[in-house]
C-alpha cells in the first residue's frame, strides 16, 4: 500500500465524517446531497432539461449543490440567473457530464463513499477534485483486493 493510502486509511479509523463550508457563507457542503444529486441525474430518463429535487431536502439547498456540480463540470444544463438577488442560479439539468458519471460511478458502493467522507473529513477544507481522486484511490485498492491486479 502507499504512503498516501496508509495515510488516509489511519485517519479514516479516527475521524467521522461531516460536511464542509462554503467559502465565505453560511450553508455548508453536503457532501452526501452531492451524491445523492448525481444518482438522480444518472437515474433519469430523458434528456429533457429539468430541475433537481431531492425528497427531504430544501429546494434551495439542492438548488445551490446542483450550481456547484455544474460549475465543476460535472453536469450538463442550461443556466439562468435567478432573478431574486442571493439566489443560486437555476439550472435546468440535461444529464451528468463524463466526469460526472465518472465519479457517481467510483463513490457508489458505500464502503468507498464512507472511507473517502471520513478521510477527507479529517484534513478540514477539500476540493470535489480531491474527493474525487481520494474516491478513486480507494476503488483502485479495492480492485487490487479483489482480483489482485496492480493498476497505477
Amino acid at each position: 500500500m502507499n504512503d498516501a493510502l496508509d495515510w488516509t486509511n489511519r485517519i479514516s479509523e479516527t475521524h467521522p465524517a461531516a460536511s464542509v463550508e462554503f467559502m465565505g457563507g453560511d450553508m455548508k457542503r453536503d457532501m452526501d446531497l452531492v451524491r445523492e444529486i448525481l444518482f438522480a441525474i444518472e437515474a433519469k430518463e430523458d434528456l429533457v432539461p429539468e430541475t433537481v429535487e431531492i425528497d427531504g431536502r430544501g429546494d434551495l439547498q439542492v438548488a445551490e449543490h446542483v450550481a456547484l456540480l455544474f460549475e465543476a463540470g460535472y453536469i450538463k444544463g442550461h443556466k439562468t440567473e435567478h432573478p431574486e438577488e442571493g439566489h443560486p442560479p437555476i439550472i435546468d439539468v440535461i444529464n451528468l457530464t463524463w466526469a460526472g458519471h465518472e465519479f457517481a460511478a467510483t463513490i457508489s458502493q458505500p464502503d468507498i463513499w464512507d472511507r473517502t467522507k471520513a478521510t477527507l473529513a479529517a484534513s478540514g477544507r477539500w476540493s470535489l477534485a480531491l474527493m474525487a481522486k481520494t474516491a478513486e484511490a480507494y476503488a483502485l485498492e479495492k480492485l487490487r483486493q479483489v482480483t489482485g491486479m496492480d493498476i497505477n
